[in-house]
């Protein structure tokens, strides 16, 4: 009976998918035709069931690598940062296979590239942001904000306001101009 188990089990591989499902599965085979000794071909079988294990992980790790070679000709894997982390931790995981040192090189590359641009774009906006606050206090602190609302009224027809904003602020620049009979409402 263990030994037909330990067959059953062999045999297995047929329908399980995943490589490392399979290696546990010719590992604990191996291990029940070793219990069952010397009966038929059980010796034979436990090794033949320790080859395969060693063979599924080799296809694995082919597997991974072929996967990996996928992802890294994906042009859209270098424009997000999680991707190329995600694909530089299974390279990791393959070692020395094949050229997977090389591709991880390149994957780190790229990564170390993707986020220096990323935090230049985000220092680029924060210094933007700095920039319009700045200029607005210092627009609101010289009157220069108040005068071009001033100027903005004008234009568009609004000169009761236009005055009054004229009127609140005088020598500045020109708005004592614009307060003299006639020039408000000529000036557009």
């Amino acid at each position: 009976q263990l030994y037909a188990k330990a067959l059953q089990k062999m045999n297995a591989d047929a329908v399980i998918v995943q490589h490392a499902y399979k290696a546990d599965n010719y590992r604990i085979a191996a291990a029940m035709f070793d219990e069952v000794g010397d009966y038929l071909d059980a010796k034979e079988l436990a090794q033949r069931c320790r080859t395969l294990a060693e063979e599924t992980k080799v296809d694995e790790k082919e597997a991974m690598y072929q996967r990996c070679v996928d992802r890294i000709n994906d042009p859209s894997v270098f424009a997000d940062a999680d991707k190329l982390r995600k694909l530089n931790n299974q390279l990791a995981l393959l070692g020395g296979y094949q050229d997977s040192e090389d591709i991880r090189r390149r994957c780190q590359s790229s990564l170390r590239k993707l986020e220096l641009y990323q935090k230049i774009k985000v220092r680029s906006i924060l210094g933007g942001l700095i920039l319009i606050i700045t200029l607005i206090v210092i627009g609101l602190y010289t009157g220069y904000i108040k005068y071009f609302a001033g100027v903005a009224m004008m234009k568009y027809g609004k000169y009761s306001q236009a005055e009054k904003v004229f009127r609140s602020m005088p020598g500045f620049r020109d708005s004592d101009e614009y307060l003299k009979p006639g020039i408000l409402r000529n000036t557009f």
